[in-house]
């Protein structure tokens, strides 16, 4: 009897270790005004993309470090008008909870308009 309970007890708390690692994300996501851009994250942790077309230039780079069940990201986006001919450049690093993947996290505002990033 106090085998059978042991076995019980024992994937019971297995089953509940599985269940609850996060997944890692893939892709990340970059908000900002109306538009939206998204880009793979890569084997080495690092993300690239560029949108060039006849009203803008951006380009969204960065890194993701893992620490314990959180991320650290390093995000670079610069973006060029070319109908108003100016840009715009933001450099920052921010941290994000295991629970808030798949949702928008604030790093910027100009304007009023919100500058956000997803981890999925």
């Amino acid at each position: 009897m106090f085998k059978s309970k042991s076995i019980l007890a024992l994937s019971v708390f297995a089953f509940g270790c599985f269940a609850n690692q996060d997944s890692e994300p893939t892709s990340v996501v970059l908000d900002y005004g109306d538009s939206s851009i998204s880009t793979d994250i890569q084997a080495n942790r690092k993300f690239h993309v560029v949108r060039d077309n006849e009203s803008e230039h951006v380009e969204f780079s960065g890194g993701i470090i893992k620490e314990y069940s959180d991320y650290i990201v390093n995000v670079h986006i610069i973006r060029k008008s070319k109908i108003r001919r100016s840009s715009r450049e933001l450099n920052t690093t921010v941290l994000m909870n295991s629970d808030q993947i798949g949702k928008p996290l604030v790093i910027g505002i100009e304007n009023d308009e919100f500058t956000s990033i997803t981890l999925r």
